[in-house]
């Protein structure tokens, strides 16, 4: 019971507090390392878009095969009955 009062929604967060005596380095290289994530983050959801991009035209694609199939099929059916008559 008392892992549930713990929960991360609940749980105790330590405050990341700024240093005393921070430089301005300090602080370029902070801001830098917060750029590369963001732009890895960036990357990856770009990655995500193609591939999802990709996948709606494959299953487009497979979603009008049948279609297709029939229709061949019954161009088939029509010339053989014309042929007949």
């Amino acid at each position: 019971m008392a892992d549930l009062l713990h929960t991360p929604s609940t749980g105790a967060h330590v405050l990341k507090i700024m240093k005393q005596n921070m430089t301005m380095e300090d602080l370029l290289e902070d801001i830098q390392a917060r750029h590369l994530r963001f732009d890895t983050q960036g990357k990856k959801s770009g990655e995500r878009n193609t591939k999802y991009s990709q996948n709606t035209v494959m299953i487009n694609s497979l979603a009008k095969a049948p279609q297709v199939i029939a229709t061949k099929d019954c161009k088939v059916k029509i010339t053989a009955l014309v042929l007949k008559v």
